[in-house]
């Protein structure tokens, strides 16, 4: 089991998806997005509508877990104050996926019908499904308890703009 894509592909993938989109999504998302809607109204609404156009972003993906790692960053943001923790979260969340593309496919020239192929991954979708399950409730759960009282905290750019007296 041979990679035979070129070295420089394994390369860019990897600095594209894993170091520069979590730092310019989040300075986009968090940085500025959240930034300006907190000025204009709260907290919350800030975090919901920049969530929601994270989600949005990644429309030739699934919406929803991209919305919910939305509002997961930016809780962590709005919390820390700091925007490191919400790259390193996201980078961390694209390394899973890009770690799997890399690892080298069998070659094979068999021809897979449609029940063959539903048959093949039912295992792999069977865990998914149940990993998402369990997952969301503990997603939500977070949410929910570190976004009480969100509004109560001043938002970042004010926090660390302010000047010492």
């Amino acid at each position: 089991m041979e990679d035979t894509s070129p070295p420089e592909f394994n390369r860019w993938l990897i600095i594209n998806t894993v170091v520069l989109a979590p730092v310019i999504e989040e300075f986009i998302f968090r940085g500025i997005i959240l930034n300006k809607w907190a000025e204009k109204s709260s907290n919350t609404r800030a975090l919901i509508i920049s969530s929601l156009l994270f989600g949005l972003l990644h429309i030739g993906s699934f919406i929803i877990p991209q919305f919910i790692g939305g509002l997961l960053y930016g809780i962590v943001y709005i919390k820390t104050k700091k925007l490191i923790y919400p790259i390193l979260m996201h980078s961390i969340s694209n390394l899973v996926p890009v770690s799997m593309m890399l690892i080298p496919a069998p070659e094979s020239n068999e021809v897979f019908s449609v029940p063959q192929l539903i048959a093949e991954l039912t295992p792999v979708l069977n865990i998914t499904s149940l990993v998402f399950i369990i997952a969301l409730p503990v997603f939500l759960f977070i949410i929910y308890r570190y976004s009480r009282n969100l509004n109560d905290e001043v938002a970042p750019f004010r926090f660390n703009t302010r000047k010492a007296t």
